[in-house]
């Protein structure tokens, strides 16, 4: 998950080296605002509830 955030936060940032048509990249641009934070918080959810420790 931590790797598809980065792939986001990369697409988010590279909004002035692409030269993509503007049509492809604006959908694109926009999934990855979306998309870092739909990857990154349930990762660090998981990352959180693995550390739960048991008590019995």
């Amino acid at each position: 998950m931590f790797l598809l955030c980065d792939i986001n936060v990369g697409i988010f940032n590279l909004s002035d080296f692409v030269t993509l048509p503007y049509l492809i990249f604006s959908k694109l641009y926009e999934f990855s605002v979306i998309g870092m934070w739909l990857f990154y918080l349930p990762s660090q959810v998981l990352v959180a509830l693995s550390c739960e420790i048991k008590k019995e």
